[in-house]
């Protein structure tokens, strides 16, 4: 009998000390301006992560870049200081160049397209995750990525009179704009205004809601309607951190992510709609196309996807991208 109630009391003992475990802090680190589509997204899935795990899960989220940008949150995450971030195209091409695949220029042409192509590809992308040493928690599209001009850009050769600015640090996307003859200069995003401001830079790409929360539209304030690729976000984790997390809760934790994620294109969609509407009452003027303009950029594109990319990107997944577009498109 004596046993029997020791062993009672150190079970209760042992549930007690697991009830009063401390919560376990989770620090993610975002771009995204307070207030946006992806912060209250974001604040939406740290509030469930908490009731899920009972008040196990502390979330802190830093907002707005204060974490630093995307290298800078990677680097921190790999080193323990964060634990998950909100990445772009940008981030995501720095974990590994073939999840930027999906945002080079006219390989996905729809936001349909990309509803089909990425769980067929989920398995694939969480492979490539994790062998770098991350967790791919969710993403989403968050809109499409537009040429923002100083000068009205409508077909090919009046891009390529220009001075157009990149990314720095995407030597695939660079090698495909100079394929296609163009004069690229990279730039930060941060010193966009300024080098359109300067002349150092008359063109260069991103989505509407970047180029009114970066002012760039007040410059460059031609945009042609032609939806270059789309913009992706996401949330990763180190597989570090991910593994922090109690393996009870981490389906639950993922099924939260992925359903609060849904709503937000549709979000992101209404807001670029005000954004625009914005803009255009402040000078923006938007460039669309006719049939026989919109083919001559599929044709320029296409040509220079002819040499191959085989020097940036992994053909295999490539391969498959392209395989399941095909099939959707014959559908």
């Amino acid at each position: 009998m004596k046993r029997k109630t020791t062993f009672v009391v150190a079970v209760l003992y042992c549930l007690v000390a697991v009830m009063n475990l401390p919560a376990l802090t989770v620090k993610i680190g975002s771009i995204a301006p307070a207030g946006s589509p992806w912060d209250q997204t974001l604040k939406e899935i740290a509030a469930d992560w908490e009731e899920l795990s009972d008040g196990r899960l502390s979330i802190k989220i830093y907002a707005g870049g204060i974490a630093g940008d995307e290298e800078a949150m990677i680097r921190k995450m790999r080193v323990g200081q964060l634990d998950g971030v909100v990445l772009t195209s940008i981030g995501l091409d720095i974990i590994s160049p073939d999840l930027f695949i999906m945002s080079l220029p006219r390989i996905i042409r729809s936001a349909d397209e990309y509803d089909y192509l990425v769980p067929k590809m989920e398995p694939t992308f969480d492979k490539i995750v994790s062998e770098k040493g991350y967790k791919l928690i969710t993403w989403t599209m968050a809109g499409w990525v537009k040429f923002f001009s100083t000068k009205p850009v409508v077909i090919p050769d009046d891009l390529k009179r220009l001075r157009l600015g990149i990314i720095p640090g995407q030597e695939g996307m660079e090698r495909i704009w100079k394929n296609m003859g163009y004069r690229v200069l990279p730039v930060d995003t941060i010193d966009w205004l300024s080098s359109l401001q300067g002349g150092m830079i008359e063109a260069t790409f991103t989505s509407p809601l970047a180029a009114a929360a970066y002012q760039v539209f007040g410059v460059a304030n031609h945009m042609l309607e032609y939806p270059i690729s789309p913009l992706l976000g996401a949330l990763v984790f180190s597989d570090r951190s991910w593994k922090r997390i109690p393996e009870s809760l981490r389906i639950r934790l993922l099924e939260s992510a992925q359903e609060h994620i849904k709503p937000l294109y549709e979000r992101s969609t209404q807001l670029e709609e005000e954004a625009m509407s914005i803009m255009k009452e402040n000078g923006l003027v938007v460039h669309t196309l006719s049939d026989q303009q919109w083919e001559l950029w599929e044709e320029e594109i296409a040509r220079a996807y002819s040499s191959g990319l085989d020097k940036d990107y992994s053909g295999a997944v490539l391969q498959e991208i392209q395989a399941y577009l095909e099939e959707y498109r014959k559908k």
